[in-house]
């Protein structure tokens, strides 16, 4: 207890949080009980926050905490010092509160060992099925059996066994459910259960008194437990307490009564009603006070709060009267501590400095009337959409009764909105939403006989904007909150738009049909509550994990041909099944009205169970390549054409699917005039897989949907060779490639930027290695980012450090989130390309360690390990030897696009040892040599995919021919030779395995030899990047591109400050460079003009990055006009201007925020731009609603180049 009085806990909870009500108890207390929070979400990870060191550190140990909180936390989230540590904090005098829960006791991945002798209990690992039952006070407490009110029953009970020097409690069906013991000067308690998902939460509008959890006797004996834990003894003194049944009538009295034992003391009685937020079953937040009342006790004689309920059905609703009772003794000095064994208390009997709280819940129900809400309690909508709402009759309605309802704004202009008059009383009802301004409004339904008002029933409705294309083309993506507290969920959305996120995940992707749309349980409850929140804050909805297509997939761990898919894509029935099933998705999605995507399917592999054999596919094979399908086992034999034939027809099969669910979504988007949700894939490592083990498809299948992602952790997963020397290799090979597919498919691509995985807890790189792949996320073209971050209400692993520092730069990028949305990544003049063909004819031949035969994570102890799925021999590490050569990351190409993407390229190169190619592959490459052309090679390609040979690239390098190769360092032979009007250079051995073996065995001069070889045959022949660095090792540049402006991502790789020049070649397409800006840290920057361009030199800390603006024109100044006055459904604008010297706008595209706001001060999003000013000038040009706000409307802009703030105002007219 600090010199105030305030008491702190240090409370370390699992990520589930199930409702153990704390937050809601401590509020409670008498006293104040600051809360400072930890948490763990896997058996065997630390605390996000973990226990301090020292226990009688006041400043810096756990000696500043008077209670410590173990909710549901399992023994291997602490090492045997933490334990220790903690015993030694309790035995000085301090307290230890223990709940069970899933994770913990019985339920324990980790046994308890290190906690024996430590706890008041001997965990058992027994399991034991109870009769639910309320709780049976024992011992000390069993004085307060009438005390608390009432309890609900025990569900689930741990079995544990008391030690010797312990106490019971309380009971539930002859279970100890509360124990205490000592320890040394301190205290433990131990309450061995936990509460199911339902307990304490409102069903119907009515509270939960039926479970322990949700019940006030639970809360009441909270206190008492806490105050025992805190040595309060003397609050332990205070009874007589008593609460009447909690369910009564309207037109009834509410009586709380108290009669103390004790000769001085005053109480305070608090009745508060809740909101109109119990209609949909949300929390109830009992802002309103109905009375409060004071009173000075006297032994002995009861004091009474009484209140009568008004006879009309508005009384109904969920009361809570809050009583808080202080003993106040005076003369400190006529009392002394008596030991009366379990606790300690002041006599006489007064109970001096004697402090608790109770609570009394009651629900206060109709006779007559109605109840009415939401389908699914979505109260969420756009203008224009229905509202759907359902009618429950209490008691007898008139036969003539009809309904009305009318909105109101609560905050601005209340005039009443009729939005359905007159209706008869039926099961359901709906309404249109009109074009109001989006805010919150108050729905109000009136059940009326003529004039006479029978009923009202009000309940929160929110009109959200309507999204725009511009709101959904660059996404950073939260995980919505797992959260089953409304006070918890806000907080955890408030923590995430402070983070930068702009974006937030569904609740539950799993209830995305509209049967279990429609229902009214308690995920629909706070699946609404998280829609409304997101959405009336103006922010996109995203779905993962949806599923919309209907495919088997990821079934490794069964026989050829048990699990494909049914009914067969080649079918009738299976077009018609799929249009069935998508329907349903996409009808679920109007309830979420600013929904941009849906998952098409999570990382989408199929193995030998997902082959179809049936008739139908069994016949399409045949038809397709003239012969029976032939079993796995074969695919894997073959060297023909038939080995590419059967890995087609799998990617054909699942193409089928994929093609039928993307054209049934654009077919309903069209019949119901909707332009989203669209559809996404979502590709597991980049796609990179064992084609000996699964298939997989980047290149057809990203053909049916809207936007592609992918994931790549090369921090998390060190399954890849030499994973700690070159750590970027495997992402900036995925982005090489993915930023070339989406070019050429003419689509936006996503990416998972991990901060932490559940299946890999180990910290091997730094905190800010997140914010490296950000960054280079970001210069790659990335358009929606996604990540796991968890932050302070759900960290794993303890990286909680590691998600502010993401949070951080998320931020800072989120400021030119207009630019970036519209910028394109450049596409270079050097290609790699991607071996298709050879990846999947030539397989490596050692096998995954059993029992890993599937798509997944591997555990740790495997890792590092070179020859895993899905990299098995490291199929990567060469591209980085044509990076650093180069200066800048090239293009990497499929092998089955060259025809149209080959003549973009001045050179080519085939790094791996390629030796299979499709037989168009050796033609074009042939071609594109002969027309003058560079070629880099490692290996001589000679086998065609049809299982014959093509030797025209062994004519040139005869194996025979003498003096051709030159010798340099470490062994290492190259070669060239002159093909038609184009060069090839030949490199002795495979680049990915030299590049890996000179990290591995330490030889540096090897990679250093290579990258100068590779580096000198380009340059000779003016192969140069448009954007390089000079030490592409430490330093690397990614350039975009947008109207009159090249924007280049530069990043540090390296643990440690890194320098380099950049050099921006002049391009033809792009105007002279006059202004450098870097937009993260807001300098402009100095360069210098060479023969070829411009230069600048950048030196940057560890993992850091800039994101530099190149523009032909230097802005001087902004400008802001707005028109000056707007009426109700009129047509109003805006215009931002960014001005040269010449008073012209300035050329270029310029990141710029320009924020309306009306009257009341709330941000309208929807008259918003969310693109850059292009060319100098942004416009807004919009219509206002029905329902504007009156008054004077402000228009803000700023932009990061001029750094003026403007400000214009504008009046809205009634």
């Amino acid at each position: 207890m600090d010199p105030y009085g305030n008491y702190d806990c240090f409370m370390i909870e699992a990520r589930t949080r199930a409702r153990y009500r704390l937050d809601e108890i401590v509020s409670l207390l008498p006293y104040r009980l600051r809360l400072e929070r930890s948490f763990t979400n896997h058996p065997f990870y630390p605390p996000s926050l973990p226990l301090m060191k020292r226990p009688d550190d006041r400043d810096t140990g756990l000696d500043f905490f008077d209670i410590v909180a173990l909710v549901d936390v399992g023994p291997g989230a602490f090492t045997v010092e933490d334990i220790r540590t903690l015993k030694s904090y309790v035995e000085s005098g301090k307290a230890l509160l223990v709940f069970g829960g899933p994770n913990s006791f019985g339920e324990a991945v980790a046994t308890y060992g290190i906690f024996d002798g430590f706890l008041p209990v001997t965990v058992s690992k027994e399991k034991k099925v109870i009769k639910p039952s309320p709780p049976v006070l024992k011992g000390p407490f069993a004085k307060f059996s009438k005390d608390l009110g009432s309890f609900g029953r025990v569900s689930n009970i741990q079995v544990v066994k008391p030690a010797k020097n312990s106490q019971v409690l309380a009971e539930a069906a002859g279970r100890p459910l509360l124990i205490a013991g000592p320890c040394g000067l301190g205290r433990i308690m131990v309450i061995p259960t936990f509460p199911d998902v339902d307990d304490g939460n409102v069903l119907a509008g009515a509270p939960d008194s039926t479970s322990f959890f949700g019940s006030d006797g639970y809360a009441n004996l909270m206190g008492l437990c806490i105050s025992w834990l805190l040595r309060r003894d003397q609050d332990l003194c205070l009874t007589g307490f008593r609460a009447p049944t909690a369910d009564v009538t309207v037109g009834r009295a509410l009586d709380i009564s108290i009669k103390p034992r004790l000769k001085h003391a005053s109480a305070r009685f608090a009745l508060r009603k809740a909101g109109n937020e119990i209609t949909l079953d949300r929390d109830p937040e009992f802002r309103k006070t109905v009375m409060e009342a004071s009173h000075r006790l006297k032994p002995g004689i009861k004091a009474v709060v009484h209140h009568a309920l008004a006879e009309s059905p508005q009384a109904s609703g969920i009361y809570r009267c809050h009583m808080t009772m202080e003993g106040n003794g005076e003369g400190k000095e006529y009392y002394r501590y008596y030991n009366l064994g379990f606790y300690n208390i002041k006599v006489p009997e007064h109970g001096y400095n004697a402090k608790v709280s109770r609570i009394a819940t009651f629900n206060v129900s109709k006779k007559t009337g109605f109840r009415v809400y939401p389908v699914g309690y979505h109260n969420a909508l756009t203008a224009g959409d229905t509202m759907e709402l359902v009618v429950e009759r209490i008691g007898k309605v008139p036969a003539n009764a009809t309904l009305t309802a009318t909105l109101t704004r609560p905050t601005a202009n209340r005039e009443r909105i009729t939005v359905a008059g007159n209706l008869p009383v039926q099961d359901t009802f709906s309404y249109v939403i009109p074009d109001l301004q989006p805010d919150d409004y108050l729905l109000e339904v009136t059940l009326a006989t003529g004039r006479k008002v029978l009923d009202t029933v009000e309940m929160p409705v929110v009109v959200v904007a309507p999204l725009r294309e511009e709101e959904t083309m660059f996404c950073a993506v939260s995980q919505a909150a797992g959260l089953t507290s409304s006070a918890g969920m806000r907080a955890w959305f408030n923590e995430m738009v402070e983070n930068g996120f702009n974006c937030f995940t569904l609740n539950n992707v799993s209830r995305l049909s509209l049967d279990k749309q429609k229902e009214t349980n308690r995920n629909a409850v706070m699946e609404s509550l998280w829609s409304e929140t997101v959405q009336k804050n103006g922010f996109p909805l995203w779905a993962e994990y949806s599923r919309t297509v209907i495919l088997s997939t990821h079934s490794w761990q069964d026989k050829q041909g048990e699990k494909p898919t049914e009914p067969c894509p080649y079918t009738p029935p299976y077009r018609a099944a799929a249009r069935t099933f998508i329907r349903d998705r996409m009808d679920a999605t109007r309830y979420f009205p600013r929904l941009v995507s849906m998952e098409i399917l999570d990382e989408p592999h199929l193995y030998a169970a997902n082959i179809d054999y049936s008739k139908p596919a069994l016949a399409a094979f045949k038809k397709r390549y003239g012969y029976s399908k032939p079993d796995w086992k074969d695919y894997l034999a073959f060297r023909d054409r038939r080995r590419m034939d059967y890995f087609n027809s799998a990617i054909d099969y699942a193409e089928t699917a994929f093609k039928a669910s993307y054209e049934e979504v654009e077919q309903y988007l069209r019949e119901h005039h909707r332009k989203y949700p669209h559809i996404h894939h979502v590709y597991a490592q980049g796609g990179i897989h064992h084609p000996g083990i699964a298939v997989f498809e980047q290149l057809n299948w990203s053909k049916h949907c809207h936007s592609i992602e992918f994931d790549s952790y090369p921090w998390l997963y060190g399954n890849f060779r030499a994973w700690d020397k070159i750590r970027m290799g495997e992402p900036r090979y995925m982005f090489a490639y993915y930023r070339v597919l989406a070019d050429y498919l003419d689509k936006p691509i996503g990416f998972f930027v991990e901060t932490n995985d559940f299946y890999y807890p180990l910290e091997i790189w730094p905190a800010n290695s997140s914010n490296e792949l950000l960054y280079l996320a970001v210069g790659c073209g990335t358009k929606r980012f996604h990540t796991m971050i968890l932050g302070i209400h759900g960290n794993l692993n303890g990286l909680y450090e590691r998600e502010k520092a993401l949070a951080k730069e998320l931020r800072r990028i989120m400021e030119i989130a207009p630019l970036a949305a519209v910028a394109k990544p450049r596409r270079t003049n050097l290609g790699v390309l991607n071996a298709w063909a050879d990846h999947l004819y030539n397989v490596p031949s050692e096998p995954l360690p059993g029992g890993l035969e599937g798509l997944g994570f591997y555990p740790m102890r495997n890792r590092p390990y070179d020859r895993l799925y899905p990299n098995f021999v490291e199929p990567l590490n060469g591209l980085e030897v044509i990076y650093r050569a180069y200066g800048a990351l090239p293009d990497v190409v499929d092998e089955r696009i060259l025809k149209s993407e080959l003549p973009r390229y001045q050179a080519f190169t085939l790094i791996g040892a390629v030796k299979t190619m499709l037989p168009e592959s050796f033609e074009r490459l042939w071609n594109f040599v002969h027309a003058g052309g560079v070629l880099v090679m490692d290996g001589i390609p000679c086998e065609t995919t049809n299982g014959g040979k093509d030797d025209r690239f062994s004519h040139v390098f005869p194996p025979t021919a003498k003096g051709t190769w030159r010798n340099l360092a470490e062994g290492l032979r190259v070669r060239d030779v002159r093909v038609g009007k184009g060069q090839i250079l030949l490199i002795d051995g495979d680049l990915h395995d030299l590049m890996s073996r000179s990290y591995e065995k330490d030889i540096p001069m090897l990679r250093e030899e290579l990258v100068r070889v590779v580096s000198e045959f380009l340059e000779t022949r003016r192969i140069v990047a448009d954007a390089c660095s000079s030490n592409p090792e430490g330093i690397g540049v990614y350039e975009m591109t947008a109207e009159a402006t090249r924007i280049l991502t530069v990043i540090n790789h390296t643990d440690s400050v890194a320098s380099s020049t950049i050099a921006l070649k002049a391009a033809p397409d792009l105007p002279r460079p006059a202004l450098l800006i870097d937009y993260i840290s807001g300098r402009r920057l100095r360069f210098s003009r060479t023969k070829e361009g411009v230069q600048f030199g950048v030196t940057l800390a560890s993992r850091e990055g800039m994101i530099v603006g190149v523009y032909p024109d230097v802005p001087m100044t902004s400008t802001l006009t707005v028109t000056p006055h707007v009426r109700a459904s009129r047509k109003w604008n805006w215009e931002f201007r960014m001005l040269n010297k010449s008073e012209k706008p300035a050329r270029g595209s310029y990141p710029a925020s320009v924020q309306v706001y009306s009257p009341s001060g709330k941000r309208m999003k929807c008259f918003e731009r969310f693109v850059p000013a292009v060319n100098g000038i942004l416009q807004g040009e919009f219509v206002m609603p029905l329902n504007p706000e009156i008054g004077a409307w402000k228009v803000t802009a700023f932009n990061k180049v001029t750094l003026e703030n403007l400000s214009a105002t504008f009046t809205v007219r009634g």
